[in-house]
């Protein structure tokens, strides 16, 4: 995976909250409750910035609606 595909799979906690349509710190309530995948940017920061990789916030989605019973 080149670098320029990682930076397009990953999302900021900002773009996450527009995605779900909440606030920036209630998506890292979710990263620090377990809801969320996520990963820090960084080692060894205090305030490293998480990231979400696509594919986790999509399969968050699809749990917070639920099975699809069509």
């Amino acid at each position: 995976m080149s670098h320029e595909q990682i930076e397009t799979a990953c999302l900021t906690v900002e773009e996450v909250a527009k995605e779900l349509g909440c606030a920036p710190k209630t998506v890292r309530k979710l990263i620090s409750y377990g809801y969320l995948k996520a990963f820090k940017l960084g080692v060894g920061e205090l305030r490293a910035p998480y990231r979400v990789l696509r594919s986790d916030l999509r399969r968050y989605i699809d749990h917070r609606k639920g099975p699809d019973l069509a």
